[in-house]
């Protein structure tokens, strides 16, 4: 949560130099709403779990408030959240036990059937940049980062163990990190008020224990007020 903070004041401190005193003003006259926009994307979330726990591209939900500051620099807000995503891995494969041992944790490596699933959730602050390739250009490209305060759920769960059919038993873990994230792509206005988004999103979700970094391919709207 630290590091959110320092880098939420760091974007609000780069907005803050990018508007002029004037440019500030005009959108004042303009009205309260002006240069404010909202969004929603959906997105397939590429996903690996570290220690053979699974692969998963599962979907993803992002809605976003944004503030255009300058021309070409916006301000984003949002929460994002990926649904649980489920692996089911065949005998052969390797899966990690905690044997229940208080202290530090004893693992012990069995082949067996289990189930992995997860769950990504939290708010991000982003700075946004718009780079149009001609001028009056409808098609602007995206580039920025930010920084997510995300809740990583992870659940183990045995299936089959050492050709036993039932056993109960396995991993249950969840933590919340600040972690990184990029973005990239483009953006298309049909008009002054409604658009549309063609996005790509990096996120270094690779600091919470057994995920790794994780990618999102996303489409959605934009309305600008």
């Amino acid at each position: 949560m630290k590091h959110f903070k320092l880098l939420a004041a760091a974007i609000l401190m780069l907005s803050a130099s990018t508007v002029k005193a004037d440019d500030y003003l005009e959108k004042m006259k303009a009205g309260p709403l002006e240069g404010l926009y909202i969004g929603v994307s959906f997105q397939a979330h590429c996903m690996d779990f570290k220690g053979n726990f699974g692969n998963n591209i599962a979907p993803n939900m992002n809605a976003y408030v944004g503030l255009k500051v300058a021309e070409s620099l916006g301000i984003e807000g949002g929460y994002e959240t990926a649904n649980i995503s489920t692996s089911i891995l065949k005998s052969g494969h390797t899966a990690v036990v905690n044997n229940g041992h208080p202290g530090p944790r004893t693992i012990t490596r069995f082949p067996g059937i289990f189930k992995s699933t997860a769950k990504l959730r939290g708010p991000y602050l982003e700075a946004v940049g718009f780079f149009a390739p001609y001028e009056e250009s409808s098609i602007k490209l995206m580039g920025g980062f930010g920084i997510s305060s995300i809740r990583g759920t992870f659940e183990h769960q045995i299936l089959q163990l050492s050709g036993l059919n039932k056993y109960s038993g396995g991993n249950k873990l969840s933590q919340r990190k600040s972690v990184l994230r990029l973005v990239g792509g483009l953006q298309y206005m049909f008009d002054d008020h409604f658009g549309a988004r063609a996005t790509v999103r990096w996120v270094n979700t690779a600091k919470i224990a057994t995920f790794a970094n994780t990618t999102s391919y996303g489409f959605g709207v934009v309305w600008a007020f």
